[in-house]
């Protein structure tokens, strides 16, 4: 991969994002990131291998575009006290990073909306 080849396990500093941007980016609705939320939950209860070839697939067949919106989702999701509400996350604590629970969960739903 290049140098500025991006991934979806990539970090990346937090900014102050607009959701409805981001998810225009991406060719998704507001609905969505609330079926993403959920979706969220939904990877709490499969394995870490499971949630990681999402993440592996996502990055080779999104674009580099449509990675950097994904992060930057994800990044805005994980500073959004409704989503931890929605999962059932500890908000103080911050997403599970090691999990990749926020990013297993964008990476899944864009490939399901990619059908």
């Amino acid at each position: 991969m290049g140098r500025n080849h991006m991934t979806l396990m990539q970090i990346v500093k937090p900014t102050l994002i607009k959701e409805p941007t981001l998810l225009k980016e991406l060719g998704l609705k507001p609905r969505d990131y609330y079926k993403i939320a959920y979706n969220i939950k939904k990877m709490q209860s499969l394995d870490l291998e499971t949630r990681k070839k999402f993440i592996e697939k996502a990055n080779q067949i999104l674009t580099q575009e449509e990675i950097r919106a994904a992060l930057k989702l994800i990044i805005s999701m994980a500073y959004d006290k409704d989503i931890y509400e929605i999962t059932g996350l500890n908000y103080s604590e911050g997403p599970p990073e090691e999990e990749v629970l926020f990013s297993s969960a964008v990476a899944e739903y864009l490939l399901r909306k990619r059908k």
